[in-house]
């Protein structure tokens, strides 16, 4: 007989006590999977070895018609908030608030939809601007996971590119179902706030992708930027941290 560590072959009886360990640590991780994973596309994916390829193709080929008849400079119609809200919002950055938000979602499957929208965005671009280089375009990590060059999420929004002469700063922000609201991390206040400055060449915008996990009903907004006048009474701060809500006509 070789030598193996297999209980089977050696006759050795598992005993009841591992026998529920083993049971609790496979429920464990199927519920652990389970909570992690996106139902995309029809299927559930985990992104713990998610081939990102094959996602990136069916993203390409179902984009859905809202999306590609898009253009990058067209601001979604929205509709006014309620008057007094927006004004608590100081141009040069959040005051504190209170009630601080804190989701439920697993880190991996938060990862994953952003993962999605901004795969939505690169497609969407490439489309729309076939003359620039789109894959160059994308700066952020997921850029980097995806296309394996250089990239960095410390720079406050996730592509640049150019667009009727000028430059574009674009942060992505997906949403599974269309909750119409979005959050904005320290560095993308910073860009955000140095886009809206007078003098300043860049044009900064939100990209709001709503489920993208289903790509042939994905659909995308403009938005306008934050912390510029051109946002002043369609974005609602919330009063969650960093949050704003808006609302189509």
């Amino acid at each position: 007989m070789k030598p193996t560590l297999d209980r089977e072959a050696l006759g050795i009886k598992v005993t009841d006590v591992e026998a529920e360990t083993k049971k609790a640590l496979e429920e464990a991780v199927r519920v652990a999977t389970k909570a992690r994973s996106v139902l995309f596309n029809g299927r559930n994916v985990d992104p713990v070895g998610a081939n990102w390829t094959l996602i990136s193709s069916e993203i390409e080929t179902n984009l859905s018609k809202q999306i590609k008849t898009a253009t990058l400079g067209r601001l979604a119609d929205l509709a006014p908030v309620n008057q007094g809200t927006s004004n608590q919002w100081n141009r040069s950055g959040p005051r504190k608030a209170s009630g601080q938000h804190t989701s439920q979602i697993p880190q991996p499957k938060k990862d994953m939809i952003g993962r999605l929208g901004e795969l939505v965005v690169y497609h969407w671009l490439k489309e729309r601007l076939p003359t620039q280089d789109i894959d160059k375009a994308w700066v952020s990590e997921n850029g980097f996971r995806q296309l394996g060059k250089q990239g960095t999420d410390s720079a406050g929004y996730d592509f640049v590119v150019e667009y009727r002469r000028q430059t574009w700063q674009i942060e992505v922000k997906a949403s599974l179902g269309d909750h119409q609201r979005f959050e904005m991390g320290e560095t993308e206040v910073r860009a955000a706030r140095d886009a809206a400055k007078p003098r300043s060449t860049i044009r900064c915008c939100i990209i709001y992708v709503a489920d993208p996990h289903d790509p042939a009903n994905t659909r995308i907004d403009v938005l306008p930027n934050p912390l510029s006048a051109e946002a002043d009474g369609v974005l609602d701060l919330l009063g969650e941290g960093v949050r704003f809500g808006f609302k189509r006509r």
